[in-house]
């Protein structure tokens, strides 16, 4: 990692991006970890929603977390960080990939309080953010 936790906080509310990947690695464990601490002594809301923890996007989303996250992303009222740990799930099959971006980017354009972070595995990079016919193609900005 190149930059630090406290670094990212104080300058990623001035990058024109809000979509920000990292690969899981111990590495990256570590600074989101890092991250999570400064953003609460910054009191900067931190959530997290860990597709590992569901059997599908579409049960993540559904979830009361996932239900939480997706309110605070369209009420955008405070500065806050979404982290979407082991996001591998979003690939360019899963229709809940579409639907997120299209809020990410409606509510960047309009609030701009949200940073969000998709940690997931190299291999799952490319199908979701850098594949012309990804989700999330050209919406992105790589930490790692």
């Amino acid at each position: 990692m190149t930059i630090t936790p406290i670094r990212f906080l104080s300058i990623v509310w001035k990058m024109p991006h809000t979509n920000y990947v990292i690969e899981t690695t111990p590495e990256s464990d570590m600074f989101l970890d890092l991250l999570l601490k400064e953003a609460t002594i910054a009191k900067i809301n931190y959530f997290t929603l860990d597709f590992a923890e569901f059997d599908t996007a579409a049960a993540a989303f559904q979830s009361l977390k996932g239900k939480k996250i997706t309110s605070e992303i369209i009420s955008g009222s405070n500065r806050f960080i979404c982290h979407f740990k082991n996001a591998d799930f979003l690939s360019e099959s899963c229709s809940y990939s579409y639907w997120l971006r299209t809020i990410l980017e409606t509510e960047r354009y309009t609030v701009g309080n949200m940073v969000v972070i998709f940690s997931m595995m190299d291999e799952s990079i490319g199908p979701v953010f850098l594949d012309k016919k990804a989700p999330f193609y050209n919406s992105h900005f790589q930490l790692n």
